[in-house]
């Protein structure tokens, strides 16, 4: 994830297994959590939880397997629409509409020409405000569109 001080955090976690002390539930966690808690509890306490929930289930794995998947299967002029609910899921799918890899690297032809299966369509889509009056949950989406060449 991006959760700040991750390293100091990483560094807690392993300092608690070379002393034996295992982190057997989420009480044992938030108790490390607030040693060394940065900015408000709530805000970083879920940034550390969504990263464990993303890495557990390989969501980022899962959303550059789909991408790459997606370009085999479309047709040409075929559209992918990805919705984004954080800044990990929406720069790789930035990435991959701008350069047609997950990975964000463009690729080259033996001339040196970009060479890309894909094309952003547009600009970033944002929720409304009416829309994010009505479901809170929209603020963080981000939707973005791309069509295969």
């Amino acid at each position: 994830g991006e959760v700040r001080n991750s390293k100091k955090l990483a560094s807690a976690i392993l300092a608690r297994r070379q002393r034996k002390i295992g982190l057997e539930d989420t009480r044992a966690l938030n108790q490390l959590l607030d040693e060394v808690l940065v900015g408000e509890r709530h805000k970083y306490f879920a940034q550390v939880y969504q990263a464990l929930r993303i890495e557990v289930n390989d969501e980022i794995g899962a959303l550059k397997q789909m991408l790459t998947d997606s370009v085999r299967v479309m047709k040409q002029g075929g559209r992918i629409v990805g919705l984004s609910y954080h800044s990990l899921e929406d720069r790789i799918m930035k990435r991959f509409l701008k350069t047609g890899s997950v990975e964000g690297k463009l690729v080259k032809d033996e001339y040196g020409r970009t060479v890309s299966q894909v094309k952003m369509l547009g600009k970033l889509i944002l929720p409304s405000e009416e829309e994010q009056l009505r479901n809170s949950r929209s603020k963080s989406a981000k939707m973005r569109v791309g069509e295969k060449l």
